[in-house]
């Protein structure tokens, strides 16, 4: 797992991003080290060899991240409308997090970052 300055600054990228970005992917990909098979669209299997998932421009994709990122912290998530996607997450711990990004695969890869940051900060 990457440090808290590194989730940050792919924070950062995912809340710039416009879009689907495969190097912003890839980048995921490496600091999430995906030990877990995830069942794509098509029921396309992935372990985590070769070119990984497309985390910013596949709702499912992000989905299937963000259940094993955080498996016993996913709860509630909710998409907004317009130009602007909101996810709101609400932990099984209660905490609440809010993310805003230009579709819904990057506001949920927000979400999994700010999630991964404060689990960080508050064993730090």
């Amino acid at each position: 797992m990457a440090d808290v300055d590194t989730l940050r600054g792919l924070l950062e990228r995912v809340k710039q991003a416009t879009g689907p970005d495969r190097r912003l992917d890839g980048d995921i990909q490496e600091w999430s080290e995906a030990p877990f098979l995830l069942i794509l669209p098509d029921h396309v299997r992935w372990n985590g060899a070769g070119t990984p998932p497309p985390w910013s421009g596949s709702l499912d994709a992000a989905l299937a991240l963000a259940e094993g990122m955080l498996p016993e912290k996913l709860g509630v998530v909710s998409f907004g409308r317009g130009a602007w996607q909101r996810v709101d997450f609400v932990g099984a711990d209660g905490v609440e997090l809010h993310a805003v990004a230009r579709t819904g695969p990057l506001a949920v890869l927000a979400i999994i970052l700010k999630a991964l940051i404060a689990q960080a900060e508050a064993s730090a």
